[in-house]
This record gives structure tokens, sequence and C-alpha cells, in this order.
């Protein structure tokens, strides 16, 4: 809307129903004329913006929840068009922050009126900033961004960016600083990560939380029915094709030992995820004939030198909570960094359209814990004898049961039985799940 100071009421310019977008920036370009169509030409004239919300008819898969997001708003008159370009006043990360990620970390900032370019300039000195980067040379208005691939640990670093034109520069330029974040590397094991830290921030400390696509969405904090504890990790999305992925620190995995990463996760949202469904792990076709249009969630792993991400681990279950553990033997000795990546379904708009994770644990795979849940009654099994060349047997009579290789592939399925013979197998450390009734009882086997 406009208004005039002679004006008693507003004046709409613009609306729109008609061609709103959801996870999506909109640009308009609105000619401030009268209902007559002429230009409103005064020296008092007030422009206005209000958003107007709708509930929808009630229930979660029908309201309407939005978040409106307004920015970079240019006024007639264009003053300062042939001079200088105007001075940068919008840093990511903003002024004076701490505890800012030292890996990969991303500088930018606001296109600046007028400006063809920037120079940029990184350093640890803040008379001088110039140790790292010395007037890096950005061409064109756009290129607002540099990612710095390694910075030190607990370190304050100072920036600037000077706009310039064919006119020249605008020295005019702030020093503005930053202090990483301690060294966040995970270096003793067993790790875990439940989410409940700082009333359950997501990204927690040394995390990243990312997202490629047109939308805005990233993975939360739930605490609507979640997995454990009060809170889990999940995102959901309206449009098909969203990307967000949350990605860990950096582990130095252990040379020796039988290193997995085991985790909760499922292809909804928390609450529509069904519990008790422990140590299930279900054996998924290849991952490269996998259909993202169905919506997948995928485990992934990266060397610190590597420029690829290697999909290890993926699951397109909407119904139920899945405990899944993959070994990390590959990558003894070797630094890395692991993530979750949910690509939406084309059934957007929903709540099953989303991903959940919980429960994240990193070791050995004999320290492994049990996902625990209330609907089913746990005992302890002892199996023997452990370590077997061949049959394991239990007490407690027949029993359905199945043994898992460590990287979670269900290898045998048998039904009633009083023993399970593992001859024939590659030596090695078996999970060996055992059902009886309402009880469930997992126990680590070692195959000679």
């Amino acid at each position: 809307y406009y208004k005039k100071n002679t004006d008693t009421d507003w004046t709409e310019l613009w609306c729109s129903l008609d061609d709103s977008k959801y996870n999506e920036w909109v640009q308009k370009e609105i000619e401030i004329k009268d209902a007559n169509g002429n230009f409103v030409v005064d020296d008092n004239v007030y422009l206005r913006w209000t958003y107007e919300f709708e509930m929808g008819d009630g229930g979660l898969d029908n309201m309407v929840v939005t978040d409106i997001y307004f920015d970079n708003v240019v006024l007639p008159k264009l003053y300062g068009e042939g001079e200088l370009p105007l001075a940068i006043t919008t840093p990511n990360p903003v002024n004076g922050v701490s505890n800012v990620d030292y890996s990969r970390l991303t500088l930018s900032w606001e296109p600046a009126l007028f400006a063809d370019g920037y120079e940029l300039s990184v350093g640890t000195d803040k008379s001088n900033p110039t140790s790292l980067l010395e007037n890096e040379k950005l061409e064109g208005n756009t290129s607002v961004s540099y990612t710095i691939p390694e910075l030190e640990p607990a370190t304050t670093y100072y920036w600037k960016v000077v706009p310039y034109n064919a006119v020249g520069k605008n020295e005019n330029a702030s020093v503005w600083s930053f202090t990483t974040m301690e060294d966040q590397s995970v270096r003793d094991f067993p790790y875990t990560m439940g989410f409940e830290g700082n009333n359950g921030e997501i990204p927690p400390m040394g995390w990243k939380n990312d997202h490629e696509g047109k939308g805005i969405q990233m993975w939360k904090s739930n605490e609507i029915e979640p997995f454990a504890g009060k809170y889990s990790a999940s995102v959901w999305h309206n449009n098909a094709g969203e990307v967000s992925i949350l990605t860990s620190p950096v582990f130095a995995i252990p040379e020796t030992g039988d290193i997995v990463a085991s985790f909760a996760w499922g292809g909804a949202l928390c609450n529509r995820l069904e519990k008790g469904y422990e140590n299930e792990a279900i054996t998924e076709g290849p991952i490269s004939e996998v259909n993202d249009a169905d919506g997948t969630l995928y485990f992934e792993i990266r060397a610190v030198d590597a420029a690829d991400w290697t999909p290890l681990a993926y699951t397109q279950d909407r119904t139920k909570w899945r405990h899944k553990y993959v070994s990390l033997a590959d990558y003894a000795g070797k630094s890395v960094n692991m993530r979750w990546r949910f690509v939406a379904t084309e059934n957007a708009g929903v709540s099953s359209g989303g991903a959940s994770l919980d429960e994240i644990f990193v070791g050995d795979i004999k320290d492994m814990p049990t996902l625990a849940v209330s609907e089913i009654k746990k005992e302890n099994l002892t199996v023997y004898p452990n370590p077997t060349s061949d049959y394991v047997y239990w007490a407690g009579g027949k029993a359905d049961v199945k043994v898992y290789d460590l990287a979670g592939n269900c290898i045998k399925d048998l039904t009633e039985v009083e023993s399970v013979s593992l001859e024939g197998l590659a030596s090695g450390m078996y999970i060996v799940s055992v059902s009886c009734g309402d009880s469930v009882s997992t126990a680590r086997v070692m195959k000679r």
C-alpha cells in the first residue's frame, strides 16, 4: 500500500494471492501509481506491507504453516547512481559472533548498490586483516560469497569487503570479526549424539545444517513423539526434490577395532513413525538404483581430504523407526565426516514427506547400545559357544532368529529353531537377534 501525508486511507498497489509461492524467494517490481494510473509524485509518501494468515480447515496436514521473509527493498530515486558503490553493511557471520565453524566456512554479504565487484581480505590482524586473503577479487555485483576450506579452531579472524565499480573503490569498509569454535574433532570413542543438549539445539556444536534448492527448510529439533529422550532431529518439506543435510564434525576413526556407526532413523516426522522395531536391519536394494522421487534419507561418509561423498545406507520407510548400523572398517585410521541427507518425496505437503534421526553412536560394535523402547520387554541373552566355528545356542527353547553382518544386512532369517549355524560364513563379528513372544534380545558373536 501507499499513502501520502494528505491521504486519509491507504491505497493498495499489489497483492500476492495470484502468484504466491512457498519455499521460494519472489522478487517483485511495483509501480507506485494512483487509481487513475498516474505515477505518485510527492515528497512525503509512505509504503506499507501487510500479511494475512489463514489456518486452513484444521488438522496437521491441512494447516497452513508459513513464515514470511521480506528483504532487499529498493525505493526510488536511486540516489548515488554514477558514483562510488555503497558500503557493505550485512556481513555473515555477523560481526563479533563466536563459536563459528572453522571447516568450510562461507563468508557472505548482501550485494552493494552500484558495485561491479568486491575485494575480500581476511586475517588475524585487526589493523591489517590480510594474512589469509589479501584483496581477493570477486567480479560481478552478485559475487557475494567466498568459502574458506579450513580455519584454525579457537581463533579470532577479521575481514572486510571493499566494493568497486568503474568510478573507484569504496574504501570506507568496516572491519568485522568472528571467533571460531574450539576443536570439535571426535577422537574419543564411543561417541553418542541424542540431540538432547542445549534444549535440543540443532545443529549441535561442531555440526552443520545445510540446504540445497529453492526451499528454506533445515533439520530442526522435534519434541513431538521423539524416538528417545525429549528431542529427535527431523526435517519436513513442501516441495519434492528439496534437499536438507545434517553433517557431523570430523571423526578420527581408530585404526583398530570393529568400528560402526549406529542410529535410529525413518522417512517421516517423528509422530508418524511406529516404535518397537529395535535392531531391525532391513536389506534394501542397491543404492545405485534408488528412486529419489519416493523420498530418500541417506547416510553418507567422506574422508576430509576427499571431494565426493559415498552413500553407505538409505531408508525409504515412512512407517517405522529403524535401527541401522554400518561398518566403518574401510575408513579405519582416516579422518571423516558423516552426514544424513534427505531428498524430499513427491508426496509433499504432508508430514510423511519428511525424515527423522536419533540416537547416533560411533564406536566399537561390542559397545553398541541396544536402542531401548518401552513397548518391548528386554532380556539378557547368553549364547554359546562364543567365539564359535559353527552352531550358536541359547537358553529358552525355540525362537525366531535373525543373523546380521556388520553392514546391517540380514543373512539368516529362521523361525522356531533352537540353534543357528554360522558355518560357511566368513570369519568376523555378527549380530544374532533372538525373538520369543514379546521378548527380543541381541548378542554379538565372533565367528572363527
